[in-house]
């Protein structure tokens, strides 16, 4: 997608203040004009490169020390306090938000934010630019004042909550976009590229696509099957996703209802291959076989498909039926009830036994009339 664009912070024109321009930090100034460009840049009377290199020889300019570092350090800090740009912060690991361009001695050089909101509020700060571009944080305030703002506090948002409604999904996004820095003026027309249809899509799928390449490398692959399945993928990522980024879209595209990929995204026992294992050896469709694996790894207790299989083949209902898979508390009855009958049963064995044979009495009955009680499926002696 297009990189992002806003508005200078400075009329298209530029902006003139006037400097007491020194050649010692405590010399006498000379008063004169400077020209702040639209695009950061300063226009000063001055040689600015030839001057720079008397500086570099031990000299000193007040022109260049504002067009090399104040000015510069006013402007990375006005725009992130103005969200005209999106805030220099970038996703570096599950729950690890850190400074795009750390600076030394800074408390970003080092340190992570759990959530984008805070890293970015960090790059709000004084301090943050002061150390950046080796200003100090008195010529910096100064700065700040000179270009006609004044020095960032804080503040609180000044756009409605209504601005992002049919836009985003969460009622407060307005706030969480300024809180994580985000210019509002680039959300309209990204939603309107996320979501052609006009369904709302959540933030954070926002804050994905400006501040988390890896992540977005991975979601910007499903926004060819529209703004709901995006939304999905965005909210429900689980460290299966940060493992095998691409496996999630793989069973989207096998046509898997999202509500089974989530119970099969919930554990690591079955993967795609399984279910179209189990497709290929029973006859049903992938979905419905994803739908059956869902099940049992939502119950924890995750059978190999093998004996997953061989259960349909014993009874087919039984094996597809949307409580195929045993409760827990079921489970564990039944191999209670078998342990008081001198049977030594796996949870495994009494989930299959139970979900073939319907109560944990049936079940044991049925486990203890079978030749070796572990093998999970044998027909009775």
């Amino acid at each position: 997608m297009d990189e992002p664009r806003t508005p200078s912070i400075v009329p298209p024109e530029g902006l003139t203040i006037r400097v007491n321009c020194r050649t010692a930090p405590r010399g006498k100034p000379t008063v004169h004009d400077v020209t702040v460009n639209a695009d950061g840049r300063l226009t000063t009377p001055h040689d600015l490169d030839l001057e720079r290199i008397g500086v570099a020889l031990g000299g000193h300019l007040t022109c260049v020390e504002l067009a090399d570092h104040d000015l510069p350090a006013a402007w990375g800090l006005l725009e992130h306090t103005l969200r005209t740009r999106p805030a220099d912060v970038v996703n570096v690991g599950t729950a690890h938000w850190a400074a795009l361009a750390p600076a030394a001695g800074c408390a970003c050089d080092e340190e992570t934010w759990p959530t984008a909101a805070q890293a970015a509020e960090h790059l709000r700060s004084l301090g943050h630019w002061a150390k950046a571009w080796r200003s100090s944080p008195a010529r910096l305030a100064a700065t700040v004042e000179a270009l006609g703002f004044a020095v960032p506090a804080g503040g609180t948002n000044p756009l409605p909550r209504s601005a992002a409604e049919g836009l985003l999904a969460e009622p407060d996004a307005a706030d969480r976009l300024w809180a994580a820095g985000v210019p509002f003026a680039l959300v309209p027309e990204l939603c309107r590229q996320l979501s052609p249809t006009g369904i709302p899509i959540p933030t954070h799928v926002v804050v994905a696509h400006l501040y988390a390449p890896r992540e977005w490398a991975v979601l910007e692959k499903f926004v060819p099957h529209g703004p709901v399945v995006l939304a999905w993928a965005a909210q429900h990522r689980t460290p299966r996703d940060a493992r095998r980024p691409d496996e999630r879209l793989a069973w989207v595209e096998a046509g898997v209802p999202l509500a089974t990929i989530d119970r099969v995204f919930a554990g690591d026992a079955y993967d795609l291959v399984h279910a179209k294992a189990y497709a290929s050896e029973t006859g049903v469709d992938v979905p419905r076989a994803a739908t059956v694996l869902g099940r049992w790894q939502e119950s924890g207790t995750t059978p190999a498909v093998r004996d997953l299989v061989e259960l349909y083949r014993h009874d087919p209902h039984a094996a597809l039926d949307p409580r195929c898979a045993p409760a827990p508390a079921a489970v564990a009855r039944t191999v209670g009830l078998a342990a008081k009958r001198g049977l030594a049963v796996d949870t495994v064995t009494a989930a299959l036994a139970l979900a073939r044979h319907g109560t944990a009495p049936d079940a044991v009955a049925h486990l203890s009339a079978t030749r070796t009680p572990t093998i999970h499926l044998e027909v009775p002696r």
